[in-house]
């Protein structure tokens, strides 16, 4: 199929082209749903957002049966969350139940406590997300980040002991990882306000 062709060559403006032609033409999806998963994802790829939300819910209404529709809800998680709709960011994200993957509940979980942590600065909600994390998924693929958000957490919320501790225990079981960098200077500010209130007390 010429759609096909083009997204795997990266022109999604052709497959756009393409595809939106035959799904006009016949007012619906002949290929239950994959021709509109597909569609959505050329939207998402070409930056327009909205319209790709709108293909997926479509597909994910219509076609639930469709081969990608499990990962549907935390697509729509993510795109929600960058449209900055964070409650509709996390209600999809809560909608993700299936996962023949085996990668896309822990993904979600570590992507709610994000929003919770980073959009809506609600600490207090995203650590309960982050020690979940950990304790779930410690083999999970965003298991160190997990570990830097944590921290950031309890140090938000003033835990500061609790903040070097879980920082701490993260360079020792990662170190060499990419993240390592942020993980050793979040600790060392962390650190020095301590110092800082030692000297002012």
């Amino acid at each position: 199929m010429a759609g096909e062709y083009f997204f795997y060559q990266g022109n999604h403006e052709k497959a756009i082209q393409y595809w939106s032609r035959i799904i006009k033409d016949n007012d619906t999806d002949n290929f239950g749903g994959e021709t509109l998963f597909c569609l959505a994802t050329c939207y998402f790829n070409t930056g327009d957002i909205q319209k790709s939300i709108q293909l997926y819910e479509t597909v994910y209404e219509k076609y639930p049966k469709v081969y990608y529709a499990y990962r549907i809800p935390w697509l729509l998680g993510s795109l929600y969350r960058m449209a900055k709709d964070c409650e509709k960011a996390i209600y999809c994200f809560d909608l993700q139940k299936e996962d023949p993957s085996g990668a896309l509940k822990p993904r979600t979980l570590f992507s709610k406590g994000c929003v919770y942590l980073f959009d809506l600065k609600d600490p207090g909600s995203a650590e309960k997300i982050f020690e979940t994390y950990i304790n779930r998924y410690p083999e999970g693929e965003s298991i160190q980040t997990a570990y830097y958000c944590l921290g950031l957490c309890y140090s938000r919320l003033g835990k500061k002991n609790r903040a070097i501790e879980i920082l701490q225990e993260a360079l020792k079981k990662y170190a060499g990882h990419m993240i390592e960098t942020d993980i050793k200077t979040l600790l060392s500010k962390i650190k020095n306000q301590d110092k800082n209130q030692e000297l002012t007390e």
